[in-house]
């Protein structure tokens, strides 16, 4: 259990600084952009697995549809 707590902190670390643009959106709206959803979509597209999504609040996460 040990190891699986490890690697979950591993994998996650420095999410909280970079928000949406693990995505390549905005960090709040990406609908805001010129083509964020789109490009959002194709970044998942191009190989980065996307097994769970999550929010932490903060700057308008609450308010995202």
């Amino acid at each position: 259990m040990f190891e699986l707590l490890q690697r979950y902190i591993e994998v996650r670390r420095g999410f909280l600084t970079r928000g949406g643009t693990m995505l390549d959106t905005s960090r709040v709206h990406p609908w805001l952009t010129e083509d964020g959803a789109k490009r959002a979509r194709a970044t998942l597209a191009e190989g980065r697995r996307c097994e769970t999504r999550s929010t932490t609040d903060g700057q308008g996460t609450a308010g995202c549809p």
